[in-house]
């Protein structure tokens, strides 16, 4: 994934659409933040997610009905990255799902401990996206 989305603090809303166009999340992490939980790193990522329902809904008349928030670990478990899956029906009933995902990001920095073990050991930890 491209870096040019990383550690920038002021997300404007061209900016925020330019990543949900792409399909991609940022995710804004302050260089002096200490390291996150897992709800702490879910609540970072909530405006793209809201922005991308939002969309959805606007633009393409999409009546939102679920989604996924999916924190992933790598294979080496020394990075991770988040996956998003949002789930709509359409005017006529039929399912479009929407998908968006993050750049790769150090455990060890972005993580506090009690995150990295809970990841080491699942893998992959899943939260529900609830409509904005």
């Amino acid at each position: 994934m491209s870096n040019k989305f990383s550690n920038f603090f002021d997300l404007t809303s061209s900016s925020l659409k330019k990543l949900v166009d792409e399909g991609l999340l940022s995710i804004i992490f302050d260089n002096d933040q200490p390291p996150q939980s897992i709800e702490e790193v879910a609540k970072l990522f909530e405006k793209a997610c809201d922005s991308l329902i939002h969309d959805a809904q606007n633009k393409e008349s999409l009546t939102y009905i679920a989604g996924k928030f999916h924190i992933f670990a790598t294979d080496d478990n020394k990075s991770f990255h988040c996956l998003t899956e949002l789930y709509f029906k359409d005017k006529s009933g039929k399912w479009v799902t929407k998908k968006a995902s993050s750049e790769s990001f150090s455990q060890h920095e972005k993580l506090n401990q009690e995150a990295q073990d809970e990841l080491k050991k699942y893998r992959k930890i899943s939260l529900e996206i609830t409509s904005p």
